[in-house]
């Protein structure tokens, strides 16, 4: 059975991902587009200049099944050398770019409101670009994150921008939040947060009441069996997203996510040394026999 190569400790603290490999970002990006057949696009190419130009960097290769359709058109580029504002200027500058070919006017109105006007980089650790490409241009959208640890006052003022912000607070593990705004080629936006736990966390036996308070016992055994597990929450929607990063992903899409197109994807990377595999399913979703919205996402 194939069991992905991590690179460091699994169970280091959350969203450090140090242990991806930092050299290989460039072709993780061409072997995806290849494996999938990802059609070019101006967003895309825009994409990929970005990539390009990126030094010290991985990308996070994902497949979204929607309503049992594939996407597979997503990435993520996380850059690791510290100079956090250089890149949040050139994520910027690659959405101008592509507002600029798109004819598309991005809302940036979620964002502003986090920056606030005042804005400085103290407690931001990673910005991160992505990009998740529909057939329809329109249905496609363009993502900046960021990485908050050690930052209180911006751990809040994200929190806070959130439907229910006690939800987040009742489930906030660490003072450590990755933040995503969307940016819709349709002209709408959107705004996530991720909270997680690591398996060393379920040690603590305040962690362990606070999930069994707010997670069924099938959802508990899935986070038992991974390293690393994240609550996704959105704005604008009243159910939670679970990512799960397995410690046997295959073992685990057999188990919890047993559908004929989870196990194609999976297939197209046997093989490879992973440094991650994510397993991410609307609550709402998961336990399903057939469930249709899913996304699997692949780290080298």
């Amino acid at each position: 059975m194939y069991v992905p190569v991590f690179r460091g400790s699994p169970a280091g603290p959350i969203f450090r991902y140090w242990w991806f490999d930092r050299n290989g970002a460039h072709s993780s990006f061409d072997d995806h587009k290849r494996l999938f057949a990802v059609p070019d696009s101006a967003p895309l190419r825009q994409f990929e200049s970005l990539v390009r130009s990126s030094r010290d960097c991985a990308i996070e290769c994902s497949c979204k099944i929607e309503e049992g359709r594939l996407n597979p058109a997503r990435f993520y580029l996380w850059r690791f050398d510290g100079e956090v504002e250089k890149h949040f200027a050139a994520t910027m500058g690659f959405l101008r770019m592509v507002e600029l070919e798109s004819g598309v006017r991005l809302d940036d109105g979620l964002l502003r409101r986090f920056l606030d006007g005042r804005f400085d980089f103290d407690g931001v650790k990673n910005v991160v670009a992505c990009v998740d490409l529909r057939e329809s241009a329109l249905q496609s959208r363009l993502k900046l994150f960021l990485r908050l640890a050690g930052c209180a006052e911006k751990l809040e003022r994200a929190v806070s921008l959130l439907d229910d912000p006690d939800a987040v607070r009742r489930l906030m593990f660490h003072d450590d939040l990755l933040v995503g705004f969307d940016f819709h080629l349709d002209g709408g936006s959107g705004l996530k947060l991720y909270s997680g736990v690591t398996h060393d966390d379920l040690r603590r036996g305040d962690v362990r009441r606070r999930l069994q308070e707010t997670c069924s016992p099938d959802v508990l055994a899935a986070i038992a069996a991974c390293h690393r597990f994240e609550f996704q929450f959105k704005r604008g929607a009243a159910g939670r997203v679970l990512s799960f990063h397995p410690l046997d992903p295959g073992a685990f899409i057999e188990r919890f996510l047993p559908t004929d197109a989870a196990r194609h994807v999976y297939a197209r990377y046997q093989g490879q040394a992973l440094a991650d595999v994510v397993v991410a399913v609307p609550e709402e979703e998961f336990g399903k026999e057939a469930p249709r919205d899913y996304s699997l996402y692949f780290i080298r």
